[in-house]
């Protein structure tokens, strides 16, 4: 993703261990809430402009990447952590133009999710803030998960250019769609034009959402948010059977 946005996340939550180790929280069977795995990220805010910070990285980093931006939210570099030298767990990104934000994403050695996949947590430990700027320290996040667009690859199907967030369906929850329908009137006629599915690549399944209900025209690319549910095959009543089987919360 080029610059930050804010988007709704009802089902992943920033984590901090007693530990101070940051991690995310996935409302899914198969997550650890104690790692950044495939698919998931955590945005750090500077105290101020930075050249240079510190982190300490714990468990397996296979495929993870780090992102800097600036203050106005735009991507200036974006780096391999495995490239990175380590001593002792700890980290140190520089850059020469200065960042106010770095994210940190979960990732895997192969296309997707296919390889040896990320298992890790991040904890900040200092920062030195450009020339004629007073900091100590980073500050703790203050945005959590972020919807973002992973790999190499370009995302197969995309939303103003942002990649869908993965989400895996399991017996911890449905996945809570409710707060990004608040306009639908609960007319199940009208549900298509607020929540729509397709299928990616690899035959898993995307769930397109309209908070506006703009899909009456077939623009998918319209949406709001996309959710890729990775490991549900796509079919033409997949929508349906997700409702069916209380996968979905809409209301």
């Amino acid at each position: 993703m080029d610059s930050l946005k804010d988007v709704p996340h009802q089902s992943a939550f920033v984590a901090l261990g007693d530990d101070g180790f940051y991690a995310v929280d996935h409302a899914a069977a198969s997550d650890d809430p104690e790692a950044i795995e495939f698919g998931e990220a955590v945005l750090f805010e500077m105290a101020a402009p930075a050249d240079l910070a510190t982190f300490e990285l714990a468990g397996p980093i296979h495929g993870a990447t780090y992102h800097l931006y600036d203050a106005d939210g735009d991507r200036i570099f974006e780096g391999n952590l495995e490239e990175l030298e380590m001593q002792d767990g700890l980290v140190t990104i520089d850059h020469d133009e200065a960042f106010s934000y770095i994210a940190f994403l979960g990732g895997s050695t192969g296309p997707g999710s296919s390889g040896d996949e990320s298992a890790f947590a991040v904890r900040p430990v200092s920062l030195v803030a450009e020339p004629g700027v007073e900091a100590g320290a980073l500050e703790e996040p203050d945005a959590e998960t972020l919807d973002w667009s992973l790999g190499e690859e370009e995302p197969a199907v995309t939303a103003e250019d942002d990649g869908p967030t993965l989400y895996r369906l399991g017996e911890d929850g449905s996945l809570d769609l409710r707060d990004l329908l608040q306009e639908w009137d609960g007319d199940s006629d009208s549900l298509v034009d607020f929540l729509q599915a397709s299928a990616d690549e690899a035959g898993n399944t995307l769930l397109h959402v309209s908070s506006d209900g703009v899909f009456g025209d077939g623009d998918l690319e319209a949406a709001d948010q996309v959710f890729l549910l990775e490991g549900v095959a796509y079919h033409d009543g997949i929508l349906q059977q997700l409702l069916d089987d209380e996968e979905l919360d809409i209301e």
